[in-house]
C-alpha cells in the first residue's frame, strides 16, 4: 500500500459527517471534503510523517502533488504539510512545476492561501532569488496563479521587503475583476501600508476606479482612521 491510500485510508477513517456537510456548505460544493478538521489532519500528518520523511526531496515533491491533484480538501492541506516541511530545499525547478499545479488542482482559496502562506511565504523569505518567478503569475490568466503573486507575499510585506514588486504586482491583478484576486491584492496591499503608508496611499488613489467598497475596506484596514477616511472618501474629493 502507497503512503496516498495510508493516508486516504486515515483521512476515511477519522471522517466526521457533520464537518463534511459543514465545510462542503462553506465552499458551496466547489471542493470535495472528507469531514475532517485541520488539528486532525496534522495529527494525522505527524503520524506518517515519520515514515515519509525517509524519502527524497523528489519524491516528497512528487507525493506532495499527488496530493494536491486530489478532488479532496484534506488531501490538498496533506499535500501542502509536506511541502512545508522541505520548503528550504525547494529550488526554481519546483516552482515552475508548482506554476502547473495552481492552474490544474487549485479552484479554491484555502488551498491557494495555504500554499502561498505555508509554502511561497517561506520561500520568499527565505531566498530572494525566488521573487521574480512568483511575480511572472500576476500575468496569468489563471485567477488562483494572480491571488498567489499577492498573497505569497503577505509575511514580507509589512518589514519593506519588494516594495516595488508588490505594487508592480498589484498594478496588474487590481484590474482583475474576480473577487478572490481582488482581495488577494487588497491583503497585500493593506501589509505593505505598515511599512510604506504613502506608497499604497498613492497606489489606491492612482488605481482608485478599480477598487470596490469591499477592497479598499481590506487595503486601509490597519492604516489610521484620518488616512482611512481621505481614502474611504477620495472619490468624491472630501
Amino acid at each position: 500500500m502507497g503512503f496516498k491510500d495510508i493516508i486516504i485510508r486515515e483521512f476515511q477513517s477519522s471522517a466526521v459527517l457533520d464537518t463534511k456537510e459543514k465545510y462542503t456548505s462553506y465552499f458551496k460544493g466547489v471542493v470535495k471534503f472528507y469531514g475532517l478538521k485541520s488539528p486532525q489532519i496534522k495529527s494525522i500528518f505527524q503520524e506518517v510523517w515519520k515514515d515519509i520523511a525517509k524519502l527524497d526531496t523528489e519524491d516528497k515533491v512528487d507525493l506532495a502533488f499527488e496530493l494536491i491533484g486530489s478532488e479532496y480538501q484534506e488531501s490538498k492541506s496533506f499535500g501542502i504539510l509536506i511541502l512545508e516541511k522541505e520548503f528550504k530545499k525547494l529550488d526554481a525547478k519546483f516552482l515552475n512545476r508548482l506554476e502547473g499545479i495552481i492552474e490544474q488542482n487549485v479552484y479554491d482559496w484555502w488551498t491557494c492561501d495555504s500554499l502561498s502562506g505555508k509554502v511561497l511565504g517561506n520561500m520568499i523569505k527565505l531566498d530572494s532569488k525566488f521573487v521574480p518567478i512568483v511575480q511572472t503569475w500576476k500575468d496569468s490568466k489563471c485567477m488562483w496563479l494572480q491571488r498567489v503573486s499577492c498573497v505569497s507575499f503577505l509575511k514580507v510585506a509589512r518589514f519593506g521587503n519588494h516594495n516595488d514588486t508588490i505594487i508592480d504586482i498589484c498594478s496588474t491583478t487590481i484590474q482583475n475583476p474576480e473577487r478572490f484576486v481582488q482581495l488577494g491584492t487588497g491583503w497585500v496591499l493593506r501589509e505593505l501600508s505598515l511599512a510604506d503608508l504613502k506608497l499604497v496611499q498613492d497606489f489606491i488613489k492612482e488605481n482608485f476606479h478599480y477598487f470596490s467598497r469591499e477592497w479598499l475596506r481590506y487595503a486601509i484596514e490597519k492604516m489610521w482612521k484620518e488616512d482611512k477616511k481621505e481614502l474611504l472618501n477620495f472619490k468624491t474629493g472630501l
